[in-house]
């Protein structure tokens, strides 16, 4: 276990993936940081769900701009007349509250935010994540906040606000309108909009309430699942899946097992017969006794050779290899020789030795 660790914690043997070019789902991403969805993988996730909310704030904004410049109020399309811009806390003051609050906020305010986020997850920087985070989470809420409080004038006021009529007037880019354009011109020239009155329009075969909040309740619900979706996002960037940091998970590194670094250091701590045959200790005989005898030039070096039974110069004296100071001596060690080959063979030393001299 604990070499197994050592070798997966070699600098040569883990290669870190490049965060531009992420390892596929299957192998890493999912693993890391989760899945949206079901499906997508949530970094990735993040990253489309900010590329896409910054064209859509993009594409508004171009939109007021080039409309603006374009704009010029009618008398029907006035927003006040006489005494009634002064209201402010009544149902003609505060028809167009959250139509001239939360889209142009959440518009300007995306066109910051998002290229953040997505520059967050494309780098997997944890506090600008968690701030993004924090980010759409908020702006989910005050969605949901401004849908409570068209349904509260509503209930109150008997009219439908601005922000409710523009997602049937086609003044927003999605969603496309269910009713017929005569519905659309009529509705557009008039400065208040009573229920009953919008309800009774000839062609009108659609709750527009439904209609309204079906959508923007979705579309709420769709920013507040990215926000939390973020949140855990930053905190697996920071903590990683068990709290220990980004990378202390079971199967969840954002990385890649380096095989050829694997390879160079098993090759490395792999152990060479030969070498380790060679280091062995020379094997002794009880046969004989080594000799110690001087080489090199000043004759002073000893060494000791257990197969020489005798010195360099008994050598030289018995040309013939007898190394032995009696033949008793030589006798014995053959009989010692004859009792070990017999151990070996099971037979007796006397007929080993018959055997050797016939």
């Amino acid at each position: 276990g604990s070499s197994l660790l050592r070798l997966l914690l070699d600098s040569e043997v883990v290669a870190y993936v490049v965060t531009s070019s992420p390892v596929p789902a299957a192998m890493g991403e999912s693993h890391a940081y989760g899945v949206s969805l079901f499906v997508f993988s949530r970094r990735q996730f993040i990253m489309v769900f900010c590329a896409l909310m910054f064209a859509m704030c993009l594409v508004r904004s171009l939109v007021w701009m080039v409309s603006a410049a374009a704009y010029s109020e009618s008398e029907a399309e006035k927003s006040c007349f006489g005494a009634k811009c002064y209201e402010v806390f009544t149902c003609y003051g505060m028809k167009a509250t959250t139509y001239h609050i939360l889209e142009p906020m959440l518009t300007l305010t995306g066109l910051l935010a998002y290229p953040l986020g997505f520059r967050a997850a494309l780098h997997t920087h944890d506090l600008p994540m968690k701030r993004f985070g924090f980010y759409v989470v908020v702006s989910a809420i005050s969605r949901i906040a401004g849908l409570i409080f068209d349904l509260v004038y509503l209930q109150t006021c008997g009219a439908y606000d601005k922000n409710l009529i523009s997602f049937v007037v086609s003044d927003q880019l999605l969603p496309p309108s269910p009713l017929t354009t005569g519905v659309q011109a009529t509705l557009r020239t008039w400065t208040v909009w009573p229920k009953a009155a919008v309800d009774n329009l000839e062609q009108v075969n659609v709750n527009i309430l439904i209609w309204d909040y079906a959508f923007l309740g979705a579309w709420a619900a769709l920013i507040l699942y990215a926000g939390i979706q973020a949140l855990a996002l930053s905190h697996l960037m920071e903590h990683g899946p068990y709290g220990l940091g980004v990378h202390f998970g079971i199967d969840q590194w954002d990385e890649v097992l380096n095989y050829d670094g694997i390879r160079r250091k098993v090759q490395r701590e792999m152990r060479s017969a030969f070498i380790d045959d060679a280091t062995l200790p020379l094997a002794e005989t009880s046969l004989v006794t080594g000799a110690e005898y001087s080489y090199g030039a000043s004759g002073t070096t000893l060494r000791k050779d257990p197969f020489r039974a005798a010195p360099m110069e008994a050598e030289q004296a018995y040309p013939m290899g007898e190394f032995y100071e009696t033949e008793e001596d030589e006798a014995e060690a053959i009989r010692v020789l004859a009792e070990r080959l017999a151990e070996e063979k099971d037979e007796s030393p006397e007929a080993i030795l018959n055997r050797a001299f016939d």
